[in-house]
């Protein structure tokens, strides 16, 4: 099975990444000037940071970097879409609101952010004639479904605005993808954790990952809600944009106008990630003194467990998650903490 860098290799293109300032996007990114590739990025630094920018620059090196061209922009703006798809191959939609307060205080921003700017760039790649556009969706789509694993065909009732706004991002894709043949993929990111990822509260498990690193290195009790045993399918950020990449890559036809489960298609328990940092920690800074956690009444949860089906992505991508959560925390520990003081 060819490798994504052997399939880059091979094929130069012209993408454009939204979302480039972003957490998964920013890795996106960086994979793909490392290999080469012309990009054109797009962020309003609504939720990205400047500093993924650079660090990006740093890591890939002033010739790769100059083959990358960024626009500061909304994607509300059509114009500014139609002006970012002239010449692109390969559209990586990663720009949106993900799922937090902000979902239920402010629905119509949600909405312009991830369905007004989705219809946008979709409706310019068509006029542009973008061969495939690939984009992100979200496990939020399963909403209640207490199915374990989670498979493609299978969804609940969705739970927020924002899972409403992802979720119609798939049928805009679907009809598209029939009325005027463009190619477009689908990629439900399950709790993604890495390097670059932010640990304010949206909702997601996988920002406890930044926050319990943190809370242990400064010496603090990780707080838990409920009783741990709560379990969920942590992803490490290398394997998504693996996965990401062989979609916007693939030649199988059969794989096209698809959406697909993007995981570990491995779960863990809360009390099990705790004790996982933990280690992660320890490993790196012997004799480091790790609380006990404090568990704190939460209130009743819709999903208990959360687990991917990567099947599918397997079959027809030749998606293999080449990192388990035991590997992902030992990259992203070190990053977690070179960021926040330790306390005496």
């Amino acid at each position: 099975m060819p490798t994504v860098r052997s399939l880059l290799a091979q094929r130069r293109r012209h993408w454009l990444v939204t979302g480039s300032a972003g957490f998964i996007g920013s890795h996106v990114l960086e994979a793909l000037l490392r290999a080469g590739q012309q990009v054109t990025s797009v962020d309003n630094f609504s939720t990205g940071q400047r500093s993924n920018l650079q660090s990006v620059r740093e890591a890939v090196g002033e010739p790769a970097w100059a083959l990358h061209r960024f626009v500061q922009g909304d994607l509300a703006d059509p114009e500014l879409c139609q002006e970012l798809c002239v010449g692109v191959d390969v559209v990586v939609h990663q720009a949106a609101l993900e799922a937090g307060p902000l979902s239920i205080s402010d629905p119509l921003a949600v909405h312009r952010a991830n369905a007004t700017g989705f219809v946008n760039l979709l409706t310019a790649a068509c006029a542009c004639d973008v061969r495939r556009f690939v984009y992100a969706a979200s496990s939020t789509a399963y909403g209640d479904a207490a199915s374990v694993p989670a498979t493609e065909d299978r969804a609940g009732r969705l739970q927020t605005p924002a899972a409403v706004s992802k979720y119609v991002n798939e049928l805009y894709a679907d009809v598209f993808a029939r009325c005027y043949g463009i190619e477009t993929v689908g990629l439900r990111y399950f709790e993604v954790f890495g390097p670059r990822q932010g640990d304010q509260a949206d909702g997601s498990c996988a920002r406890l990952i930044p926050r319990w690193t943190r809370d242990m290195w400064q010496g603090r009790r990780c707080v838990i809600e409920g009783d741990g045993e709560s379990s969920r399918d942590f992803c490490y950020v290398g394997n998504v944009v693996q996965g990401t990449l062989l979609a916007a890559l693939a030649d199988n036809p059969g794989a096209l106008n698809q959406v697909y489960n993007m995981a570990a298609g491995e779960r863990a328990t809360l009390n099990q990630l705790h004790a996982l940092i933990a280690q992660a920690l320890g490993r790196e800074h012997a004799g480091l003194r790790i609380p006990t956690p404090l568990y704190q009444e939460a209130e009743p949860v819709q999903l208990r467990h959360a687990l991917a089906d990567v099947g599918k992505a397997r079959r027809l991508l030749g998606y293999q998650p080449a990192y388990t959560l035991s590997q992902g925390l030992a990259e992203s520990v070190s990053w977690y903490v070179g960021r926040v003081p330790q306390v005496a």
